[in-house]
């Protein structure tokens, strides 16, 4: 059991840490068999250093290719209260500024 009550799920041979990103791995997998995806990446890791120190690493859910090679960031959120969410939404902060990304919350 996860945080929040989450349940590790296993989809096409791969552990997620919820059900909720687990059916997102497979609609994505949907859209690589409809051409609409190229592919994508979980758990990819982004550090993010100030003054060459590691502050934080953060853990992103997918990344994933379209079809026009645009990437698009996604992380996977169920529960969306509490201290945990709040600290999420700050390290998201810090890597979209720090990478000049936009990370989008599903």
């Amino acid at each position: 059991m996860n945080k929040f009550n989450a349940k590790k799920t296993e989809y096409n041979g791969n552990v997620y840490d919820s059900k909720k990103e687990a059916d997102f791995a497979r609609d994505l997998d949907l859209l690589i068999r409809a051409r609409e995806v190229l592919g994508y990446k979980t758990q990819v890791d982004y550090p993010v250093f100030i003054n060459n120190k590691k502050v934080f690493s953060y853990k992103l859910d997918f990344e994933i290719t379209d079809k026009d090679g645009r990437v698009r960031l996604v992380d996977i959120k169920g529960y969306k209260k509490g201290s945990a969410y709040q600290i999420f939404k700050l390290k998201r902060k810090c890597v979209e500024a720090y990478y000049g990304v936009k990370i989008d919350e599903e």
